[in-house]
């Protein structure tokens, strides 16, 4: 007689288009309006805008209200297109592990992406970062 062995755990690592990211908390989010609308992969790296406290895509320049460019989460687990002038709502991962790898420049640097990776507010936020070299 064969034995079924219950799984005591689950494999948390998603498979959306092949990125390795292992969320403990997504919520649905609001992505602030571009008069350019552009469309944004699963994995981006997002900020959010301290003034309407709606999120926008991560950039080098911006502060999103914290003091330093720090990425607030990431988009997941689809991707989502901007709108000109109105919000579209969206999910966001606010902790958990991603993999550095698969997060899409989106015209940044890959010093720059690193650099804002690296900081102590990502890790305070609860995301663990791999195959980040450096990291504190």
């Amino acid at each position: 007689m064969a034995v079924n062995v219950p799984e005591l755990f689950t494999d948390g690592t998603a498979t959306t288009n092949g990125l390795r990211f292992a969320p403990t908390s997504v919520k649905g989010k609001q992505l602030a309006p571009d008069a350019t609308p552009l469309t944004y992969a699963a994995g981006t790296a997002l900020g959010i805008i301290t003034a309407t406290g709606v999120w926008a895509l991560w950039t080098n320049a911006a502060t999103f209200g914290t003091g330093t460019n720090a990425i607030r989460g990431f988009l997941w687990p689809d991707e989502v297109t901007e709108h000109a002038t109105e919000t579209v709502l969206m999910n966001v991962m606010l902790a958990g592990t991603v993999n550095y790898n698969d997060i899409p420049l989106n015209g940044e640097s890959a010093a720059n992406l690193k650099t804002a990776l690296r900081l102590a507010a990502v890790r305070n936020a609860g995301f663990i970062v791999e195959d980040l070299d450096l990291v504190q």
